[in-house]
């Protein structure tokens, strides 16, 4: 039944090694190819990735508090669910992020921390999307993958 333990392979992780989006290869931080850029990401089974989904969901119920009738709002506030749906994207990778390798930000080591996913996923779309592809496939978390 371990072919089945997405919840195991989950909490386990894995790494991401993130794609050089003009070259379309695995992505370097140095020319000789030792230091890969790379994000650690809890599976989406995760216990603590379930939970800090969850707790994002009761906040976002809590600040709606109404029930949504489409007919009646406006397009502002249509526009406005469908950005916190994309920020819903962005902290779903964020709550999954555990920690990278040899990434910067001005040229510095990023250190990880929650602030700084957030902050890089917002800022780079096509790493996002990376993450965000990764996290879809359970296959990546086993560790035959």
């Amino acid at each position: 039944m371990e072919m089945f333990d997405t919840v195991a392979a989950s909490e386990r992780g894995a790494w991401l090694h993130l794609t050089n989006m003009i070259t379309g290869q695995p992505a370097y931080a140095d020319e000789d190819e030792t230091a890969p850029m790379r994000i650690r990401l809890l599976g989406m089974d995760s216990a603590e990735v379930r939970k800090r989904v969850k707790r994002r969901a009761a906040a976002l119920t809590k600040r709606r508090g109404v029930k949504l009738d489409i007919k009646r709002m406006s397009e502002e506030q249509i526009l406005g669910i469908l950005n916190e749906g994309e920020g819903n994207q962005i902290m779903d990778a964020v709550d999954a992020t555990v920690g990278w390798e040899n990434l910067t930000r001005d040229g510095k080591p990023l250190d990880y921390s929650y602030e700084n996913a957030e902050w890089l996923y917002k800022s780079y779309p096509a790493i996002l999307r990376q993450v965000q592809e990764f996290l879809e496939v359970e296959a990546n978390f086993f560790e035959t993958a």
